[in-house]
Parts: C-alpha cells; sequence; structure tokens
C-alpha cells in the first residue's frame, strides 16, 4: 500500500499540499491523463486566462514546475532501487517464457510486433538472443519510488493505459483492442477462426494487452 511506502505517501502528498495552495483540484487516479498532462493542463489554463488574472496565471505556473519537480524527484529515487539492465525487455521476456511452458513440443520462439523484425529467439532451457534491439527503460507508477522492471517502449506504453484508467473504463478498453486485433492476418495452416481463438487467448492473458507476435516450431518457421 502505498501508506507504507512512506517515501512515495510524501511525494503525493506534497503534489496534494501544492494543489490545495494553489487552489486547483488535485489530480486523482484513473483520470485517463498521466501527470505530464496534468502539467501541460496546468499551462493551458494559465494561457486561457486574461494577464489581468495574474494571481491564478502565477500560481498555476509554479504548480506545473511543482509536478514536474516532484515528477523527478520520484524518478531519481525510483533508480536508486533499479536492478542491473537485462538485454531484453523483462514483460516480453516473461511472456515467451509462458508460451513455451504451454507448448512442450516447441524448441523456441521468435517474439516481436506485427509486421516488424522479430525481436528475440528464446529457445527451452536457454537464454533470449537479441535479433534486434528495443531500447529499455525503467518503469515506475507516477510519484512513486518503486521499480516495476525493465520494459521496452511498446510496454512502457502500454502500462500507461492501465496506470490512468479505472478497473472497468480498463476493461472496456481490452474489448475495443480485442475486437480490433481480430483484424490482423497470420499466415500459416490455421484457418480465420483458430486466428481469431488464438489472438482472444492470447490477448486475455496479457496482463496489459499488449498484441505481440510469436512464430513457434521446431524450426521457427511456422506463425501461430
Amino acid at each position: 500500500a502505498m501508506a507504507s511506502d512512506a517515501l512515495s505517501y510524501d511525494l503525493v502528498q506534497r503534489l496534494v499540499d501544492a494543489c490545495v495552495t494553489a487552489n486547483v483540484q488535485p489530480p486523482t487516479p484513473c483520470d485517463e491523463y498521466t501527470l505530464d498532462d496534468y502539467a501541460q493542463m496546468l499551462r493551458a489554463w494559465r494561457e486561457s486566462l486574461h494577464t489581468r488574472c495574474r494571481f491564478k496565471r502565477e500560481a498555476l505556473h509554479l504548480l506545473a514546475k511543482k509536478v514536474e519537480t516532484l515528477l523527478s524527484d520520484s524518478k531519481q529515487a525510483m533508480i536508486k532501487n533499479a536492478t542491473s539492465k537485462p538485454n531484453v525487455c523483462e514483460r516480453c521476456l516473461g511472456r515467451a517464457q509462458t508460451l513455451l511452458e504451454r507448448k512442450p513440443d516447441v524448441d523456441k520462439i521468435e517474439y516481436g510486433k506485427p509486421r516488424e523484425p522479430p525481436y528475440f529467439c528464446l529457445r527451452r532451457g536457454g537464454v533470449a538472443v537479441v535479433l534486434n534491439d528495443r531500447q529499455l527503460v525503467r518503469d515506475h507508477l507516477w510519484l512513486s519510488v518503486v521499480f516495476r522492471g525493465w520494459l521496452c517502449k511498446p510496454c512502457n506504453n502500454l502500462l500507461r493505459d492501465v496506470d490512468t484508467r479505472s478497473t472497468d473504463a480498463y476493461r472496456t478498453f481490452q474489448r475495443r483492442v480485442g475486437r480490433n486485433c481480430r483484424t490482423f492476418s497470420r499466415s500459416g495452416d490455421a484457418t480465420a477462426d483458430d486466428i481469431v481463438d488464438a489472438l482472444r487467448a492470447d490477448y486475455a492473458d496479457s496482463s496489459t494487452g499488449a498484441m505481440d507476435w510469436v512464430a513457434l516450431g521446431n524450426d521457427s518457421a511456422g506463425l501461430f
């Protein structure tokens, strides 16, 4: 819980105090925007006010700067808690390992995004071999100093959709993305119905709904 994480709790409290001082509604969870977005909205609000509203304009300017300072403080504190950088995204690797566990007849997986070269190859009992490098970022929740893992930018961006939505809003988001994913086409011997079923299962098992693809098979030639 946030209350048991004293430093993260302090950062949140400082944000609330700054909002109260500026007489501005604090951002709340599930608003569907990040604190970066919040700071931009404060600046846009300031620009929309007449120059005669100098006190309010100054308060909004100071609050936007305070939000950015708190974000920087949380990031620097989180970096101290981060583990050493791996060679591949930890979330992508976890999903590839899960797929290998579910497919005992498969020797290796080539993991990547649709219509892009595969990201890495993972053999059963082996380590991931990078085929096309991705930049990795340290992931953490806004104003939290808790390190969540090394993620590629696609996975990091997807977590934004989780972090900024309520449970109901995110389930709606999942259903919308799930429908869109049915338009994906994949080569191989699978029928159209098989592809849809596989996509649904893959999507349901994903914590964030990332629609990566994998090449499965003893020779990693067929797409599933």
